[in-house]
């Protein structure tokens, strides 16, 4: 079986009761498919009023995720965007490496600001403008911060 059947097999068993119990953010349910591969489910359970809606701004995010993930490391690898089918309904997700589930915001630390400044000053350095880092969108994996959540952010060109 390839690797893309796998993940079909696998996105056909992802259920509402999941859906529902995964991470919500404002724009997206997220969703651990396997240890390794997670899918942000893009407009959680309203998509199929809006589907080429949704469907542009998952390739708009896959697409700053795949170019800030050349320029630094602490960005999660993305594995394209794919449609596919919950109970009937038609759903936009964005296959991405799964970061495990702590999140800055689930930690007991005292210097989150300090975290979240010196990400965004990384970011920055390699002209990546993210206009929406706060500690939810902070991951923390086998010892190193991860930045999530890139449908708002801004990245421009090299020269």
């Amino acid at each position: 079986m390839t690797k893309k059947a796998i993940i079909k097999k696998k996105l056909s068993k992802i259920t509402i009761s999941q859906e529902i119990s995964g991470k919500e953010g404002s724009f997206g349910v997220y969703v651990q498919i396997s240890s390794k591969l997670g899918i942000k489910i893009v407009g959680g359970t309203s998509v199929e009023k809006h589907f080429k809606e949704y469907l542009k701004e998952a390739i708009h995010e896959a697409r700053n995720l795949r170019e800030a993930r050349k320029r630094v490391s602490f960005v999660p690898r993305c594995y394209g965007v794919q449609s596919f089918k919950i109970d009937g309904k038609s759903r936009i997700g964005i296959l991405m490496q799964h970061l495990g589930k702590k999140r800055l915001e689930n930690m007991n630390i005292n210097n989150d600001y300090d975290v979240r400044h010196c990400l965004k000053n990384r970011l920055l350095k390699v002209n990546i403008l993210h206009d929406d880092l706060h500690n939810a969108n902070v991951m923390f994996y086998k010892g190193r911060y991860y930045v999530i959540d890139f449908g708002q952010v801004t990245i421009i060109k090299s020269q």
